[in-house]
């Protein structure tokens, strides 16, 4: 596990999928680029969160081509199981007969409107977008 940034590397060593709602590049306050994207798995979608804005382009063109992947050298979160796509992460293209599934239109992520307590807050990613509610 990397303690500075809460990631531990995966436990499998590849992951094949179609990649879905790839956001606009954005930037933390501490000056770090990043977008996010819906990795859509053999079993459930996955959310992601990519720090090599380099990646944004070819992510982006896969995703309006529709077209699968196989990632490989990426990391998970401690706390879920988001994934964290670095500058070593590789992206190789699949055909589609290499997948076993298809791609599902308007994928979302279940667990993008799950309630994180204040103390589960420190196992989060670093930098990784919260929403709150007050009562």
């Amino acid at each position: 596990m990397n303690e500075q940034d809460g990631t531990q590397e995966a436990g499998v060593s590849s992951l094949d999928c179609y990649i879905q709602n790839v956001s606009m590049v954005k930037t933390t306050p501490s000056k770090k680029r990043y977008f996010n994207c819906t990795l859509q798995a053999k079993d459930d979608p996955v959310k992601a969160v990519c720090y090599s804005p380099d990646k944004h382009s070819e992510l982006q063109t896969v995703a309006k081509t529709r077209s699968p992947i196989k990632l490989q050298n990426f990391k998970k979160t401690d706390s879920s199981k988001d994934i964290v796509i670095t500058k070593f992460t590789k992206i190789t293209p699949l055909s589609k007969a290499d997948v076993g599934f298809s791609f599902e239109e308007n994928m979302t992520v279940k667990s993008a409107d799950a309630v994180v307590n204040i103390s589960s807050i420190t196992k989060l990613a670093p930098e990784q977008l919260i929403s709150n509610n007050v009562e």
